[in-house]
């Protein structure tokens, strides 16, 4: 919205998932624009959000070898 009027844009498939992933129920929803299939279907995702997953792995199996080790496991 801009200065309280709707503004259609383009669908954010990744946006679109995470605010729908949290509604309890569909109730009461209401999308300002309509989501096509090619808003979804085929998308990739981008290489440095890739990245950023394997980094958080990465980062997560350290951590879990270093409190294996801290408690001798």
């Amino acid at each position: 919205m801009v200065e309280g009027k709707a503004i259609a844009s383009q669908c954010d498939p990744y946006s679109l998932y995470v605010q729908l992933s949290r509604c309890s129920s569909l109730e009461g929803i209401k999308l300002l624009t309509r989501v096509r299939e090619k808003d979804i279907v085929g998308n990739k995702v981008p290489g440095d959000m890739i990245a950023a997953e394997e980094r958080l792995e990465q980062l997560s199996q350290a951590t879990i070898r270093a409190e294996e080790e801290c408690w001798n496991w």
